[in-house]
């Protein structure tokens, strides 16, 4: 009967652990804290959440005007969520020249969490709905990591929507996805007992990446418009490799510019935000109307 008991504490043990670590690992931050470090500063912010379809795609809006203002839109990578990009939502010269949202991707923050959309192609679209509800905007897209080839596939899809590319730390390149053994594992009904949701949907839509990545090798010269590369040459993460590769591939692209940083890594929006908003507020001088 004691070994049972026993058994049965280590079980109970193991959950509570494995639910306190999928709790501490959904970066993500609750909406009442998001608001809180906007009203705080003075800064008005709206919290939306927008229904598409079987979707739900929530992002946070600040910088609200009576004129109609170029929308710079921001997506993060994986995992992570819209508040990654609070920084430079809360810089004043940005607010100054550009309406801004951040937008949590699916499966992330609060847009469906847990459910995944695994398809560049799928998550350009759902974005581009959302974007739909700002009409007669120059719409400027900034993205990290896995959100480098989101904004990518959505300047392909919808080129008369988009003015420019901010892209950060971008996983572009296929030849460079990294093929770690532990994620096939991983996306088993075992492996997704032992992992968090947010580790969960981020590793089901990195196994689709290279082939999605693929698919888009074609379509890189129907990118007109201006491109910014930002790059960090320390970056375990992402190579620096992927800079290059956009470089080679932009050849229509009306203005490019690749920026390596020599000791920057892959965060950029948590530890060199200053950058991302030098290199918008640059990227928007070359854009047309």
């Amino acid at each position: 009967m004691k070994k049972r008991y026993r058994r049965l504490l280590i079980w109970a043990i193991l959950i509570l652990g494995m639910l306190k670590l999928n709790a501490c690992f959904q970066f993500r931050e609750s909406p009442k804290k998001v608001v809180k470090s906007f009203t705080t500063r003075g800064m008005d912010v709206q919290l939306k959440t927008l229904d598409i379809d079987s979707r739900h795609l929530h992002f946070v809006r600040t910088s609200f005007s009576d004129s109609i203002m170029p929308l710079a839109v921001f997506i993060h990578g994986s995992p992570g969520a819209s508040d990654n990009f609070k920084r430079n939502l809360f810089d004043s010269s940005l607010r100054a020249h550009f309406e801004m949202i951040s937008v949590d991707r699916p499966g992330f923050g609060h847009s469906d969490f847990g459910h995944s959309l695994p398809s560049l192609k799928g998550q350009a679209a759902l974005i581009m709905a959302l974007l739909d509800s700002f009409p007669d905007r120059q719409i400027f897209l900034i993205g990290h990591s896995y959100g480098g080839p989101v904004i990518v596939r959505m300047a392909i899809d919808y080129p008369e929507r988009i003015a420019g590319l901010l892209i950060v730390a971008g996983s572009i390149d296929p030849e460079l996805e990294p093929e770690e053994w532990w994620r096939k594992p991983a996306n088993t009904w075992f492996g997704r007992l032992l992992i968090p949701k947010s580790m969960e949907v981020s590793n089901e839509e990195i196994l689709t990446l290279k082939q999605d990545l693929n698919d888009m090798l074609p379509l890189w010269k129907r990118i007109e418009i201006p491109v910014y590369i930002l790059q960090g040459q320390k970056d375990k993460l992402v190579p620096p490799g992927n800079a290059d590769f956009a470089e080679k591939h932009l050849v229509n692209s009306s203005w490019l510019k690749v920026n390596r940083v020599d000791d920057m890594n892959h965060f950029f929006p948590f530890t060199r935000h200053e950058m991302i908003t030098e290199a918008l507020m640059e990227l928007s001088e070359h854009s047309s109307d």
